[in-house]
């Protein structure tokens, strides 16, 4: 749950520049299983952001880049004159800072340079050749890590850059048909320390060495740079039968691939499901990797007030679900949710985490209904979800799927509230 607000100045230096500000506060709420199998409500996180976006109206070409980029012939002349006349420049920057209690913190800062343009066919391009960010991780002294050397590696502090290629994402929103069908794609290309990596090995070469470039801090304390490509597709299909009754489907997928000395990604820039967005009847980031089981995972009771890190290089998820209206404002759902994250390394510490051809054995399933408050503009949902299938197989059953008593054993299930509709 969060508070959010906004400042806007539309003529910001008196020539039509926008400038935006927004600051976000919120908590985690995890409403779990306490002594006697009570449901009680744990405070897990604190977030806090601000961020600020400043607009041009124009296309301002620093450093020449786009230009250059069409006179090699990767930008085609009739798209470069469109995006030259009609897009818009961005420069931003912005905070966060993130707490769960009794485990880890982590603090961002960002900054960025990049364009924005939508095509006469109403493809949204957004592409920024220019940013950087760091990322600083506390743990706390009481956190349980089971002393696993590959989690303290995804928990350092790195810095992110990007000086001619940071990311672009491509999205596209189809128009509705006839029939009432729709869908929308979006890709999503994130690269990091590339630069780095290239000068850091043409200095090695020329100078016959076999140096890992890092910042020095004061303290002696070293940050290391952040070195990764990572992609995402997101497809997005709707289906309106009516104006009470509709079917939406979502593919997700994506994957990050290191090329630091480490071959680890950074924390943030994993992936995790989990939560009230994805497999509904697990709590965030509690699936996976693959089919591994964190050992200390607490299976007695209050289990659900466990905080997770399980994260991965890869995922994969499929999302279907029913909407319809059941009273003026009162909607209703029915969902299924299947997928799971995979390491792409193979590591002792992490057993079966890793993607191999027996995957479909390790996705997990969760179904389940929901109700929703529709204001028109948004929506408030409450989500119940049910464990169908577990990524990996029971110890003493030997399967991976609930029966149907161990569904209903589940009782009301894992809730989950969220704001508009989670895809």
């Amino acid at each position: 749950m969060s508070v959010s607000g906004n400042l806007v100045n539309r003529n910001f230096l008196k020539g039509a520049e926008n400038l935006s500000v927004r600051g976000q506060f919120g908590f985690g709420l995890n409403i779990g299983r306490g002594e006697n199998n009570q449901r009680v409500f744990n405070l897990q996180s604190r977030n806090i952001s601000l961020n600020s976006n400043l607009q041009f109206p124009s296309h301002v070409d620093f450093l020449g880049l786009s230009k250059f980029v069409n006179r090699v012939g990767l930008i085609p002349d009739r798209f470069f004159n469109n995006f030259d006349s009609e897009a818009k420049t961005n420069i931003s920057l912005g905070f966060t800072s993130l707490k769960f209690f009794n485990f880890y913190g982590f603090n961002s800062l960002n900054a960025a340079f990049g364009y924005e343009y939508t095509s006469p066919k109403g493809h949204r391009y957004i592409f920024r050749p220019m940013g950087i960010n760091f990322d600083q991780y506390s743990i706390l002294d009481t956190t349980e890590f089971l002393n696993l050397p590959i989690i303290f590696l995804q928990f350092r502090d790195v810095l992110g850059t990007g000086f001619f290629f940071r990311d672009f994402t491509h999205i596209y929103n189809g128009v509705k048909n006839k029939k009432g069908r729709s869908f929308v794609l979006i890709n999503k290309l994130e690269f990091s320390g590339l630069e780095v990596d290239l000068f850091n090995r043409l200095y090695n070469v020329v100078t016959n060495s076999n140096k890992d470039w890092k910042i020095s801090l004061p303290n002696d304390k070293k940050i290391d740079f952040a070195k990764y490509i990572k992609y995402e597709f997101d497809f997005r299909y709707h289906m309106e039968f009516s104006k009470k009754h509709s079917l939406a489907f979502r593919f997700n997928s994506g994957v990050a691939i290191p090329f630091n000395k480490d071959r680890v990604v950074p924390f943030i820039k994993q992936y995790g499901l989990g939560g009230p967005n994805s497999l509904r009847a697990w709590n965030i980031r509690q699936v996976g990797p693959g089919g591994y089981v964190d050992p200390l995972y607490k299976l007695e009771p209050p289990s659900d007030l466990n905080i997770f890190i399980q994260q991965g290089d890869m995922k994969i998820e499929t999302n279907v679900e029913y909407r319809f209206n059941i009273f003026l404002f009162l909607d209703g759902a029915l969902f299924v949710d299947a997928g799971n994250v995979w390491n792409l390394k193979a590591s002792n510490d992490l057993p079966n985490a890793h993607i191999t051809s027996d995957f479909l054995d390790q996705v997990a399933i969760a179904a389940g209904y929901g109700i929703r408050l529709n204001f028109v503009f948004f929506n408030i949902r409450f989500d119940t979800g049910y464990k169908i299938r577990s990524p990996y197989q029971d110890k003493v059953s030997q399967r991976n799927w609930f029966t149907w008593n161990e569904i209903l054993n589940q009782g009301i299930g894992n809730i989950q509230v969220g704001v508009n509709f989670p895809f």
